[in-house]
């Protein structure tokens, strides 16, 4: 890629798809993705910065403040720990939503410490959950249905995430939406997930998804059969760039963070956690599921096609 050059008014998505197929014999997933998220990002920073606007005015956006929620915490830990953590993690930034993650050994388990967190926090904060991929998928549905009842607002990555009969399994028999994509590796990914109906919201994250490009890709297809998209990026990631403040420069429109950065999108379909949010979708008001076009089909592994 050396000597490629980012002008005003010459969009580099193209580099983005010059760069996967120069890694066509590394893969196109694990570090060989996150190399080109990251070359795909840089490209994208110097494109805004050379035209003078924050990358989501370049994009065709406006800057505006995105509320998210505090997803920085409340991992595996006791029900009066997590009680506490949840509070100052909803005191750092005002913030109406706090992740809770659960998977311990039991499912009584996991709801005494959601239930705990609940009273802590009261009736009006969202609480979405993340499994981390830690269960089977007939415990996924056992412990899906139990959540039914606890108000969350969705259930994060309850299995493998690129299982995708077991992902469409879950969905299908739990009523709170799925939510998947963090893990997803390129837009096409997202494209599978969702012709699978292995999930409900798309949560692709900036790292492994191919970068501002990758991300675009993945939020049209999305947008393609009305599923809501949401952003997040990895830890590392996050504590590498804030150190940085790489944020300041093509970056550098408004974002709501919490030490953990959602990205806003020109697509309507880009949504994040917010106080006042839309209701969790129930298996009778879900999205009516259209065949995906197919040139968001998953392509034949060809460099041409990468």
């Amino acid at each position: 890629m050396k000597g490629e050059k980012v002008t005003p008014g010459a969009p580099p998505d193209q580099l983005f798809d010059k760069a996967r197929k120069a890694l066509t014999l590394m893969g196109h997933e694990g570090i060989a993705m996150i190399a080109v998220s990251g070359f795909d990002m840089a490209c994208w920073d110097a494109y805004a910065q050379a035209q003078g606007q924050p990358l989501v005015e370049a994009l065709g956006g406006k800057a505006a403040p995105v509320t998210a929620n505090n997803s920085c915490g409340l991992g595996i830990i006791e029900a009066k720990a997590a009680t506490e953590e949840a509070k100052k993690l909803l005191a750092e930034g005002g913030y109406g939503a706090a992740k809770v993650r659960l998977g311990r050994e039991t499912l009584d388990k996991d709801l005494a410490v959601l239930g705990a967190v609940r009273d802590a926090v009261g009736a009006d904060v969202i609480l979405p959950v993340d499994f981390n991929q830690c269960l089977s998928v007939d415990d996924a549905i056992e412990r899906g249905r139990a959540l039914d009842q606890e108000n969350v607002y969705w259930i994060e990555e309850p299995t493998r995430y690129n299982d995708w009969q077991g992902n469409a399994r879950i969905a299908a028999a739990v009523e709170t939406p799925a939510q998947n994509g963090e893990n997803f590796y390129g837009p096409e990914g997202a494209a599978q997930a969702i012709e699978a109906k292995a999930l409900d919201y798309l949560m692709p994250d900036v790292e492994r998804i191919g970068g501002v490009t990758g991300w675009m890709r993945a939020a049209r297809i999305a947008k393609e059969v009305k599923t809501r998209c949401r952003c997040t990026c990895s830890r590392n990631f996050r504590r590498t760039f804030w150190r940085r403040r790489r944020w300041r420069t093509g970056w550098n429109s408004p974002t709501g963070r919490c030490r953990c950065l959602k990205i806003r999108s020109p697509l309507p379909t880009a949504t994040s956690t917010s106080p006042t949010p839309p209701a969790p979708a129930s298996r009778g008001t879900r999205t009516r599921w259209k065949n995906i076009p197919s040139r968001y089909k998953t392509p034949k592994n060809t460099p041409e096609n990468i």
